[in-house]
């Protein structure tokens, strides 16, 4: 997705910042984490997030379309995104 594709309904975008540790957001870039998790959900309207790795990178690395917010018990969440999650209980 380019900004091009993006700028061509800005109408219909909600976008969200995610600030995030510089090797989760290259997992998130690159496909092998496709859930992140928050204690405070977006809001269920959001389109799009904004990813920017924090420091020391400090720089945005990409926008992600959001396919689908979930929420509910961490236990049941975990249960049905750990294999795609790009994070162990260990690392998190």
């Amino acid at each position: 997705m380019n900004i091009f594709e993006l700028s061509q309904n800005l109408d219909a975008l909600k976008v969200a910042f995610l600030p995030i540790k510089p090797k989760y957001a290259d997992r998130l870039m690159d496909g092998s984490k496709q859930y992140e998790f928050r204690r405070r959900p977006f809001s269920d309207d959001v389109t799009h997030i904004v990813v920017y790795a924090s420091s020391p990178r400090k720089q945005i690395v990409g926008i992600l379309k959001v396919k689908d917010i979930e929420s509910g018990s961490a236990t049941a969440i975990w249960k049905r995104t750990k294999d795609s999650a790009g994070i162990s209980l260990l690392a998190a």
